[in-house]
């Protein structure tokens, strides 16, 4: 949560075993909305001239789907 009260969220984009992309964004509409998060992606360890770019993602569904081989997703609220 941030100081005014909107929900914060962070997460990690694993590659090859390591994190590699780091994600920040603001719950649209608040704790408990459904309308998604904002943000922006960036490489972890930010670098002012490194690559970066919107990001947007929603929940699609309560149940829990086992992911493909390779690809981990580490999210943090």
């Amino acid at each position: 949560m941030t100081p005014h009260g909107e929900v914060r969220w962070t997460t990690y984009s694993v590659f090859q075993g390591e994190e590699r992309w780091k994600s920040e964004g603001i719950q649209v509409g608040g704790p408990g909305a459904a309308r998604g998060v904002m943000g922006n992606w960036f490489e972890k360890d930010y670098d002012t001239h490194g690559p970066a770019g919107p990001t947007a993602f929603w929940k699609v569904s309560s149940v829990c789907l086992s992911l493909r081989d390779g690809f981990q997703g580490i999210a943090r609220p």
